[in-house]
């Protein structure tokens, strides 16, 4: 029989996931195979939801959410990567569309998305189950180039892992789920070192783009 008591875990006798039988240690908050939650949260619904303020209380609670599988976040992360790259090889269209997508990406950041996980229906969420808000989803994306480190380990470590985090979304403490209706409900909060790292990123980043754009009108008056 499956013990459903708030905050313990959803495992039956043996030690299985409920959902499809894996094994599982009763610390585990997500089945690594389906990727079900394994413990029963505090989220029981949109209205009146109170949310832990601490990785202790969450590890009490657990959001109900599905981890969204790897090759839901891989075809992501190339869209994401490769639809601006592309859209740039397109005559005249190119100079319009790439400034597009890049608005449209930074507007999605603030409901825990970026152009990819739109279109494939992913969602990204704090370790509080709040959608990663702007600040928090800008300074996650900076804190993907650690796991291009080494080889890219941050991220194929991430097949591994039982809760299919990337170095980036533990440095974080972020989740990519399935996107649900519900999701629309949730707020999109950031932490205060989010914010901080967006201003303190904001101007190195902008003198680099003047500094590139210098470099690239310049390259272009001596060719020509």
């Amino acid at each position: 029989m499956t013990e459903r008591r708030r905050g313990r875990p959803l495992l039956d006798r043996s030690g299985m996931c409920p959902y499809c039988g894996v094994s599982a240690v009763p610390e585990q908050r997500f089945c690594a195979r389906c990727g079900r939650p394994l413990e029963e949260g505090a989220y029981q619904s949109a209205a009146g939801r109170e949310y832990p303020d601490s990785d202790r209380e969450y590890r009490k609670t657990a959001y109900q959410d599905a981890l969204a599988p790897m090759s839901g976040r891989t075809g992501a992360l190339l869209v994401t990567s490769l639809l601006p790259w592309l859209v740039g090889f397109i005559p005249v269209l190119g100079w319009l569309g790439e400034p597009a997508l890049a608005i449209w990406n930074l507007l999605l950041y603030r409901r825990g998305q970026d152009i990819g996980a739109r279109l494939l229906g992913l969602r990204v969420v704090r370790h509080t189950g709040e959608l990663a808000g702007f600040f928090h989803m800008w300074t996650r994306n900076l804190a993907s180039i650690l796991s291009l480190v080494v080889a890219g380990a941050g991220y194929w470590t991430a097949y591994s892992d039982p809760h299919r985090q990337t170095w980036h979304d533990k440095m974080m403490r972020t989740y990519v789920v399935d996107n649900t209706r519900e999701m629309d409900e949730r707020p999109g909060t950031s932490s205060a070192a989010a914010v901080a790292a967006f201003w303190i990123s904001l101007p190195v980043i902008l003198g680099i783009a003047i500094w590139a754009i210098a470099w690239g009108i310049g390259t272009l008056r001596d060719y020509y």
